[in-house]
Parts: C-alpha cells; structure tokens; sequence
C-alpha cells in the first residue's frame, strides 16, 4: 500500500516490472529521463504525437463537442440531477469533469466528484472531492509559512458506502460505456512519483504518474489531504493488464 504522505517515488523499471500496462503508454509517449528544455524531449515523437492528440480532440471543438460535451457530458446529465461542470484544459490530453454534488457558498464549503479521462490509452480516473475554503495549508518548503487558501478536506478514491457510492459507480460505467478499453487508473499510481517524469504543463522532475494522464483540477494540497476514504489501489489489476 503506497500512502499519500510519503509520495513514493518508483523507478521506470520498477514501472515496468510492476505496472507494466501504466509503462508501455508512457513509454509510448514521454521521453522519461530527458530534460524538459532538451531539443531530444521537444523533437520526441510521443510529445509530438500528444500535441497532435491534444489539436484533434480538444482544440477541435467540434470534436470535443461531439466526443465529450454532447456524448459523455450530455448522457450523464439524463441520469444525474447535479450541476455537470465541464473542465477540461488543452494543456493536458484529458477531458475532464467536474460534478457540484453539494455546495454551501457561506460556508466556503463543497462536495464535488472529479473524473477524467485521458487522450492516452483512455486511461480514466474518478475522485470525490470534499472542499473547504479557508483552509491552512503548508508549503512543501519548511522555511516558508502556511498559508490559507481552497484546500482539501476529504478525498473518496473509490466507490464507498456512505459517501455517493451510486454516483462514483454510475460514472465509472458510463465511462467504460463511451471509452473502448478504458482502464481505471488506480490512484496508488495517480500519486505515485515517476522517476525523471516530466510533462509539458509542469517541468518540475520526477512528476506523480497521474500528470502524464491528466490535469488534477485539485488544489495545492491534492497529494496530503486532511482524510483519504476508500481503497487507494481500487482497479490496480487495470494497470497491470488491459480490461478487455
């Protein structure tokens, strides 16, 4: 079990031996162990292909109208009652979602379910998100001061009784239902360092493996938040063999 404090860092072999459907799709796009600002990282074919992924599916509106908002968006709508926000950003091969499940504006408080999917081997991942505003958060350098901002209260890795099983499940099929070979994307690997990983939309080395996937949509206290509900290696045998 990998816990969300300790960031563990897996080395690109370790990935292969251990996770090896999660390698080959980053192996077949990301040049890992090349520096961002080198011209072999910026003329690697999987880059390019990424960015050529990126144009055809989410810079072409007609087709992430088609594909996700009228699609995937739309036919959620028809079974959910909840304000359905549309997130996805053109710097990461996603689309992305954001679900208000709850929302209490004076209080600075909301629950929302998270999912994206991913451009890359529609690898997807679905996390509910529970919001507070005001909250103190540490930096990761010690010398500086907490401060407050949006943070993190409670983070619901997978479907758990109690806490919108029904919606996290609903979503998760509807997701299989629209996307050829989707395989969940467990969030052990999700926050799980990669070993000289870098993506084009943070430079920062050694990135959680979630980043080649997706944009998190989290705030800055996504990998310590203050609870963790739910399996964190939910669907790891996905990330181990292709769902057929």
């Amino acid at each position: 079990m990998l816990y969300l404090n300790s960031l563990s860092t897996i080395s690109f072999k370790g990935l292969r031996d251990h996770y090896p459907v999660v390698h080959n799709s980053i192996k077949s796009y990301y040049p890992v162990g090349i520096p961002f600002k080198s011209e072999l990282y910026r003329s690697h074919t999987g880059i390019k292909e990424i960015q050529d992924l990126i144009n055809r599916n989410i810079v072409d509106k007609k087709r992430l109208e088609s594909v996700w908002v009228n699609g995937f968006c739309e036919e959620l709508g028809t079974k959910i009652d909840l304000p359905i926000v549309e997130a996805t950003f053109g710097v990461a091969p996603s689309y992305a979602i954001r679900v208000v499940i709850e929302e209490n504006k004076s209080k600075g408080e909301s629950i929302e379910l998270h999912c994206r999917v991913s451009l890359l081997n529609n690898f997807f991942n679905i996390q509910i998100a529970y919001l507070k505003d005001n909250m103190r958060i540490e930096r990761e350098e010690k010398y500086l001061k907490e401060f407050v901002t949006l943070g993190l209260d409670k983070l619901v890795i997978s479907p758990v009784k109690g806490y919108y099983k029904e919606l996290f499940i609903l979503t998760e099929n509807l997701v299989r239902e629209h996307f050829e070979r989707a395989n969940f994307l467990s969030t052990a690997l999700v926050f799980l360092r990669l070993k000289g990983l870098t993506v084009n939309f943070n430079q920062t080395i050694d990135m959680p493996i979630g980043m080649a996937f997706f944009h998190n949509m989290m705030p800055l206290n996504y990998y310590k938040p203050k609870e963790i509900i739910g399996n964190l290696e939910y669907r790891i045998d996905e990330c181990i063999k292709f769902k057929q």
